[in-house]
């Protein structure tokens, strides 16, 4: 699964960091623990939000890796 480097690429080459998804309705405290691995098993409605704010389906966020292919 790729949840985690996802978000690390994105926080990268979009400037979403903890305090960015704050400000767009994802908790600061679960964004900072997916950001560090220490939960890997979020709820499902931040996956769907974590998704429609990087504007990608559910399952490309999950289980494939953005960071070694071109947006």
């Amino acid at each position: 699964m790729y949840l985690l480097e996802n978000m690390k690429h994105f926080k990268k080459t979009r400037g979403l960091t903890a305090y960015a998804l704050k400000s767009l309705g994802i908790p600061l405290t679960t964004s900072t623990q997916l950001f560090n691995g220490t939960t890997t098993d979020p709820r499902i409605s931040v996956i769907i939000k974590l998704a429609n704010i990087y504007n990608i389906t559910i399952d490309d966020l999950i289980f494939k890796d953005l960071s070694s292919s071109e947006e």
